[in-house]
């Protein structure tokens, strides 16, 4: 296979190697790993610079269309791309533009540059935003919980029960 998958779910991260001639399939099978594995939210590092097309617009629009659908039932994470021949850098050009609404995409051409980009874009998936009700028996349960989310940018409402 042209296209190596490894899932690092102590860092969280997702590393794909692509080499020579890669296919419709191959692409769809990795999908399909990515969400057996639970790891479709994890950041994504592609090193495409060795990658040859080998599927067409078509298909280019069907990987679109699959993340799309994932990234409506699902929370994806984002994707840095590190392309340098001409072919595999319009193709994934195409293909962020396609499936952009769904999560932070950029192409690179270098792994060290794509790699801070990730490290940012983690820092900022790991703020909240949202209103959050805490309720515990445990007056010292609610305290450390409403702490750590409110450390990360939460709006945190809390309650003990008796």
């Amino acid at each position: 296979m042209a296209l190596r998958l490894v899932v690092d779910h102590g860092q969280p991260l997702v590393r794909v190697e692509v080499s020579g001639r890669i296919v419709a399939d191959d692409v769809f099978e990795q999908f399909h790993r990515l969400e057996l594995e639970n790891a479709l939210a994890y950041p994504k590092l592609v090193d495409a610079r060795r990658m040859q097309v080998g599927f067409g617009s078509e298909e280019l629009m069907q990987f679109a269309a699959a993340i799309n659908g994932l990234g409506a039932v699902e929370h994806l994470g984002p994707l840095a791309v590190v392309a340098t021949s001409d072919e595999a850098t319009a193709v994934v050009r195409r293909y962020i533009n396609l499936s952009e609404s769904q999560r932070p995409a950029k192409l690179f051409s270098s792994i060290s540059k794509a790699l801070k980009w990730l490290n940012a874009q983690q820092l900022q998936t790991l703020r909240g935003n949202a209103r959050i009700l805490v309720v515990d028996d445990h007056q010292g349960v609610v305290e450390d919980t409403v702490d750590q989310l409110a450390s990360l940018g939460y709006r945190v409402i809390s309650a003990t029960t008796t």
